[in-house]
């Protein structure tokens, strides 16, 4: 059950944490390299056996000089020389995870932009059959309508760009900001990041800043027992209302891992159809 996963890999995260956060290291690589070998630990322990799937830390993606922390792929990828770092085609790519100790407004900043432009290293023209099926049920879940709308051509422009922005997350891998320590409380979370965008916002149409769309966005920013979550569908959606608004970014102050177990699992069920839905449940509950 996802719930009583999460509830102990939630406690197991507390108190190794707080084990770090007494350590009386100040040198910041190392201090990086605990939190990131945490954050492995909690993925490894996560994941489903013999699908051939891979942890690896301070590797990179083929034509992106990015180097990304954590990265969770399908089979292997390129050694560097003389380094324990890989380089993996896009395709390969299940989900990266940038880890922060610390997570303030100074850091939501960096993570974002390390994840901001990865769209440029995926081609959303070329999509294998999982991820269509990721951009129908999401859809379906999110416009209440099915796909055949556009080829009857009954379909408004806010729903076209919801299609679209829907098929680049299908696309992607999941992406997810992981701090261990941070704010204090969820309100403090959203405003910080909100100030980020509100900074960010384009006025001038000949002058617009990119890299600031909804598929821009992590799926998943978690600082300490905060959360903001993408309502893309995959699996929470939020329906677009009478005015064809979306509200696409949500916060929660419920236990982060089951969004972090949701992100990742609803690929895998996804992409691997041999998984048993039995993992899943029935329900939103379990």
């Amino acid at each position: 059950m996802i719930n009583t996963i999460s509830d102990l890999l939630n406690e197991f995260i507390k108190v190794e944490t707080d084990i770090l956060n007494k350590q009386k290291i100040k040198h910041p690589t190392t201090i990086g390299t605990m939190f990131e070998g945490l954050t492995e630990a909690v993925l490894t322990k996560a994941m489903f056996k013999d699908l051939g799937l891979k942890i690896v830390k301070n590797s990179f993606i083929k034509g992106c000089d990015t180097e990304f922390d954590v990265l969770l792929v399908d089979g292997d990828g390129e050694t560097i020389p003389y380094t324990e770092r890989y380089i993996f085609p896009s395709e390969q790519v299940i989900a990266i995870i940038q880890v922060k100790k610390n997570l303030y407004s100074k850091d939501i900043k960096d993570s974002y932009t390390n994840l901001q432009f990865i769209i440029d290293h995926y081609n959303s023209e070329k999509i294998e059959d999982f991820q269509f099926r990721l951009l129908r049920d999401a859809f379906k879940s999110i416009a209440r309508k099915d796909l055949s709308i556009f080829r009857s051509k009954n379909h408004i422009i806010e729903e076209e760009g919801l299609y679209h922005f829907l098929k680049n997350e299908a696309v992607l891998p999941v992406r997810i900001v992981c701090g261990y320590n941070g704010f204090n409380n969820e309100f403090n979370l959203r405003e910080s990041f909100i100030n980020y965008l509100g900074e960010n916002i384009s006025n001038d149409r000949e002058n617009i800043k990119h890299g600031f769309g909804p598929h821009n966005f992590p799926n998943l920013i978690i600082c300490g027992t905060y959360s903001l979550v993408k309502l893309n569908g995959n699996p929470f959606g939020y329906q677009i209302d009478k005015k064809n608004w979306w509200s696409f970014y949500a916060s929660s102050s419920y236990n982060p891992t089951n969004f972090f177990l949701e992100a990742i699992w609803t690929r895998l069920s996804y992409k691997y159809q041999s998984l048993p839905m039995s993992i899943f449940g029935d329900d939103l509950s379990i």
